[in-house]
């Protein structure tokens, strides 16, 4: 009885850590990176640790599902490893700020190894700490209502000025 809770609970979070990143690449809702990392680590350790009482355990019963535990264990790592690589978008400059600082007018940039840098001028909204809408914007079509801040950021690092 307490195997088939494991499952479930497992298979619940995979669910969750699998819709979270869907939700950050097919959509204009970004997800933070601390908040993706952790629930894929979690899930992973998760499904390991299924495993691992499944296996050990005295009464040695074999998993109604044990595929589904090794899928979810395979797929949690190689989300992870898909997390470390793929570079995020950084903020360099904040241009536009509303309703104190909210809503803001952001230049990003994204590391592309050795093609450069792809460069975006983006408006978020921010919902919650880890979720934020981001909608491409031209900079010069921000109207009045909006208050000029041009503070620089540099979340690249790169150097001069």
């Amino acid at each position: 009885m307490k195997f088939k809770k494991l499952n479930i609970t497992t298979l619940a979070f995979w669910l969750l850590t699998s819709s979270l990143l869907l939700i950050h690449q097919l959509s204009t809702l970004e997800v933070g990176l601390v908040l993706r990392l952790l629930t894929t680590i979690m899930t992973a350790c998760l499904s390991l640790s299924c495993l691992i009482v499944l296996r050990l355990s005295p009464y040695r019963q074999k998993p109604k599902y044990p595929g589904l535990i090794i899928f979810s264990i395979a797929s949690s790592l190689i989300l992870l490893f898909y997390q470390s690589i793929d570079s995020e978008w950084k903020t360099q400059t904040i241009l536009f700020e509303k309703n104190s600082g909210k809503q803001r007018v952001e230049f990003q940039m994204k590391d592309i190894g050795a093609r450069g840098y792809l460069r975006r001028t983006v408006k978020l909204t921010d919902y919650l700490y880890f979720f934020s809408l981001v909608e491409e914007v031209n900079k010069d079509s921000v109207d009045t209502s909006w208050r000029p801040v041009n503070i620089e950021v540099n979340e690249v690092g790169l150097k001069g000025g």
